[in-house]
């Protein structure tokens, strides 16, 4: 049973403040270049910048559930990036976000593939690594939480919300 999710991250503000200012500058930078002729190259590579940059705020994931195994993906135009594959046995703990507290003495390396939607209902995936432990937070939908729910082995390690099980 192969259960997928596409998911849309939306920049942050302050992203679109910077992507703001920056095509506030490229205009003047492109109206002092026509002007003088002399600037109009730097305008160009400007602009260029402008809308590299914007690609690099917006990020689309795709998460997979297959069999046990959870893989999300990044996707950047017809392009798919595998940046997570575990296995829901050696996960530590899947729980909604913000209910898990890592020890003191541990490194933590927070790892966010959610939205950033402040409505979504967003889960964390705690996996031990040999020095550090791995916070992943991501938004999955209720066939996936169902999915993992069935396939753990087990199921003490993983807590849903009741409503998400609907």
């Amino acid at each position: 049973m192969l259960l997928e999710q596409p998911v849309s991250r939306r920049p942050a503000k302050a992203a679109k403040r910077y992507y703001i200012m920056l095509c506030a500058m490229c205009c003047a930078l492109t109206i002092v270049g026509v002007l003088t002729l002399v600037l109009l190259p730097g305008a160009v590579i400007a602009w260029a910048v402008v809308l590299l940059s914007w690609k690099r705020l917006s990020r689309d994931f795709d998460y997979e559930f297959y069999r046990g195994d959870i893989s999300i993906f990044e996707v950047k135009g017809r392009k798919r990036k595998c940046r997570i594959d575990i296995n829901v046995d050696k996960v530590e703990r899947i729980c909604p976000y913000g209910q898990y507290k890592a020890p003191a003495d541990r490194k933590v390396k927070v790892e966010d593939y959610a939205s950033g939607n402040s409505d979504a209902r967003v889960y964390s995936i705690i996996v031990r690594e040999r020095d550090y432990m791995r916070h992943i937070i991501f938004e999955p939908n209720n066939a996936i939480l169902r999915g993992i729910k069935e396939f753990s082995s087990s199921p003490l390690k993983i807590t849903i919300r009741p409503e998400d099980m609907e």
